[in-house]
């Protein structure tokens, strides 16, 4: 906690400790003994050391403000993932119900078929014989695939829960950071989101038919045949508005804890700027413009004097 308070501080203790070394010096060159300027030095460390600990005693009431902001902020996203894996399983459970409803049908109106009269002579040529065996057939594997597709649904919730409490771990973690521990609210998030997602549901009730007089096997096995892969379609659907939403509730969540930690590195800066005030402005050396040194023109080389020309003297004439 001090480290991060430390490291928090920077330029304000800075500015301190060099005002502080200045008017040490300065107390030092004016009793050179030494003994006024240590006396000096205690005080303005005993003073630096009362700061420090104002600064830690806001900066925890800060961090506990914080923690508390983040505690409901987890709660509100857990109740969120929670809200849409129940939703989820939900649309599941209606699926599955049409599939139910499909086999209480077939068998209702298998009853039927056994139950009218047989003709006594050819009977064993009778086409509603293979009819039904076949009908038979479809509503065993059709009950199989219901058992399956329940199964799968609660595998899938529980899949889709621990997914969720991962990502609420994982941020609450980056916030651990700098509000300590996050394990005891991160439990509780996960058991606001557990209880959420598996809240009791009524599952749609199954409508029993009312048994007809007449009953057309091929159009029941044609139904039952469909049953199947109209749950999956269903299923394929409320998956992909359930990934749609956990992408979307991902980002919100990453976006909202960073918005929690910029609002703590706010808090923390005008706490200590109340305690240590502004932090003086250091001003810079001026640079002076170092004008460039004129290059040195070379004199321009002397151009050596053609040697003159002799003079011709004229030979004497002959006489």
């Amino acid at each position: 906690m001090k480290l991060a308070i430390v490291l928090l501080l920077g330029a304000p203790l800075a500015a301190l400790c060099a005002s502080s070394s200045s008017e040490f010096l300065a107390e030092l060159k004016a009793h050179p003994d030494g003994n006024a300027a240590m006396g000096t030095l205690q005080h303005l460390m005993a003073a630096a050391q009362q700061k420090l600990s104002l600064v830690e005693r806001h900066h925890g009431k800060i961090v506990k403000k914080v923690r508390k902001q983040a505690d409901a902020f987890l709660q509100e996203e857990a109740a969120a993932y929670g809200g849409a894996l129940n939703s989820y399983s939900a649309e599941l459970l209606k699926a599955e119900a049409d599939m139910q409803e499909e086999v209480a049908v077939a068998k209702a109106g298998l009853k039927v078929s056994e139950a009218a009269p047989v003709p006594k002579t050819n009977d064993w040529k009778d086409p509603s014989v293979m009819e039904r065996a076949k009908l038979n057939a479809q509503v065993a594997a059709t009950e199989r695939a219901v058992k399956h597709v329940e199964r799968q649904r609660v595998s899938e919730v529980r899949e889709g829960v621990e997914r969720s409490e991962e990502q609420l771990e994982s941020e609450a973690q980056k916030l651990g950071m700098k509000l300590g521990d996050m394990t005891p609210l991160v439990d509780t998030a996960k058991k606001t989101l557990e209880a959420q997602a598996n809240k009791v549901q009524v599952a749609p009730k199954v409508v029993t038919p009312v048994a007809s007089k007449t009953v057309n096997l091929p159009a029941l096995q044609d139904a039952l045949a469909k049953a199947l892969p109209k749950e999956r379609t269903a299923a394929a659907s409320a998956q992909k508005k359930l990934d749609g939403f956990l992408s979307k509730a991902d980002k919100e969540l990453a976006s909202k804890r960073t918005v929690i930690e910029q609002g703590l590195l706010d808090e923390q800066k005008a706490e200590i700027t109340k305690v240590l005030g502004a932090a003086p402005s250091i001003k810079q050396p001026v640079k002076l413009a170092v004008k460039p040194a004129k290059a040195k023109v070379a004199a321009p080389a002397k151009v050596a004097a053609a040697p003159a020309k002799k003079a011709v003297v004229a030979a004497p004439a002959k006489k």
